[in-house]
């Protein structure tokens, strides 16, 4: 069996937002059952020109059970890859 997830201040991982499948980090809690996290800037260039990432900054609050979820699979598929 799995180790329970830890959320902590500072982890990082995957959400929709918008068009996007945002990379987030957590960046507070809010209430023992809630969690706010901003996007995180991702640079990305195109024609040897770096444009910033798309939301990078904006912030949103996360249930516990949704960011829970969001770690398992970032875990899920780290494994994957190693394999």
């Amino acid at each position: 069996m799995a180790a329970p997830i830890e959320i902590k201040i500072g982890e990082r991982f995957r959400s929709g937002y918008a068009d996007s499948n945002a990379l987030w980090q957590v960046t507070r809690r809010l209430s023992p059952d809630s969690w706010e996290a901003q996007i995180v800037d991702e640079p990305f260039e195109i024609g040897g020109k770096t444009y910033p990432g798309d939301y990078a900054g904006v912030t949103d609050a996360f249930l516990t059970p949704r960011l829970i979820a969001a770690l398992k699979a970032a875990r899920q598929a780290d494994a994957a890859r190693k394999s």
